[in-house]
């Protein structure tokens, strides 16, 4: 018998734990075109990579989402029922309610709103052999949480009685948006580590870089109309002549 490491995976939810800009996801993503029978009296196949893109816990950056998405290769389409409203947030105490593990209650470790999927630490998880060498004797085994649907699989805890619940948002009398409990009224707080990120614990506590532009800065109206255009306010700023003469224009 072969002792092997168990090593648990960290799942977060990519977009937004690591704080990035939709902007930036959407460029991360091939957006090119493949041509095929380029060389051929054939018209070449054009294949879009944007097109059914299909999310999964692998960020849409990564080599792994990128294979995935491969628009040659066929994969099955995904249809992902809207919700109305997301009560869940990472942080979260959750009971499992189908699978295996059903009953049992842990913390939302990642989300995935494009599938509709959460991840609960420690559990609904999936054994798999990490093999170094190409020996089964000499990898490790690793345990990665697979998707919940939120839908369907979870439930939030009720913090007065511990038993899962379903919730609806309210709004106190300050006008706070608030989550509670349709069993109890009892306020389920958002979880300090929902608003985490890989640079901040908490956004009151992030601290600004030398790269940072403070609040003051951008609220002040620094913008000023003018007829000139770019060029020209340049060679205003610096003070560039123009010596050469202009030349001639005709109007037909």
């Amino acid at each position: 018998l072969f002792k092997k490491m168990v090593k648990l995976t960290a799942i977060l939810n990519w977009n937004g734990f690591h704080n990035i800009p939709k902007k930036y996801i959407r460029r991360a993503m091939f957006n090119g075109v493949v041509y095929e029978n380029t060389h051929e009296m054939t018209p070449p196949v054009i294949y879009d990579y944007h097109k059914d893109w299909v999310y999964d816990e692998f960020a849409p950056w990564t080599k792994m989402a990128q294979i995935r998405n491969d628009p040659r290769q066929p994969k099955k389409k995904i249809i992902v029922p809207p919700l109305i409203e997301w009560f869940f947030f990472r942080g979260d105490k959750v009971q499992i309610m189908s699978g295996k593990d059903a009953g049992k209650q842990g913390l939302i470790n990642g989300i995935i709103k494009q599938r509709n999927w959460v991840f609960v630490a420690g559990l609904n998880c999936k054994l798999t052999l990490q093999s170094t060498t190409g020996a089964a004797a000499d990898g490790e085994y690793t345990l990665s949480e697979k998707p919940l649907v939120v839908n369907r699989d979870v439930k939030l805890i009720d913090p007065s009685d511990l038993r899962p619940c379903d919730v609806e948002f309210r709004y106190t009398e300050d006008g706070q948006r608030v989550r509670v409990s349709k069993r109890t009224g009892q306020i389920l707080p958002i979880p300090p580590d929902a608003e985490a990120t890989i640079d901040y614990a908490k956004k009151s506590a992030y601290k600004p870089g030398d790269k940072d532009t403070p609040p003051n800065e951008l609220i002040k109206e620094t913008f000023e109309p003018k007829y000139m255009s770019v060029e020209q306010e340049l060679m205003k700023e610096y003070g560039i002549k123009e010596t050469r003469p202009r030349a001639e224009t005709y109007v037909y």
